[in-house]
C-alpha cells in the first residue's frame, strides 16, 4: 500500500485546484499525482465543507 500524502500536501492541492485557472488535469499533474486522486480529494472535500456549513445541496459536478 502506497505511503499517504500528508494532509497538509492534501489541503494545498484542493486550494489550487480550487482557484480554477488551471484544470483538474493540470493541476494534479503539476503536482505529481494522479487526476483520480485529486478527484477523489475534491468530492471529500466538498462534503466535508457541506457537512460543517450545513448545506444540503448537492456540490457542482467539476
Amino acid at each position: 500500500m502506497p505511503k499517504p500524502f500528508p494532509l497538509e500536501f492534501r489541503r494545498d492541492v484542493i486550494a489550487a485546484a480550487h482557484q480554477g485557472d488551471q484544470s483538474i488535469a493540470a493541476v494534479a499533474r503539476n503536482l505529481g499525482i494522479s487526476e483520480f486522486c485529486l478527484s477523489r480529494w475534491l468530492r471529500i472535500a466538498d462534503r466535508e465543507d457541506s457537512i460543517s456549513t450545513g448545506s444540503t445541496q448537492t456540490p457542482p459536478k467539476r
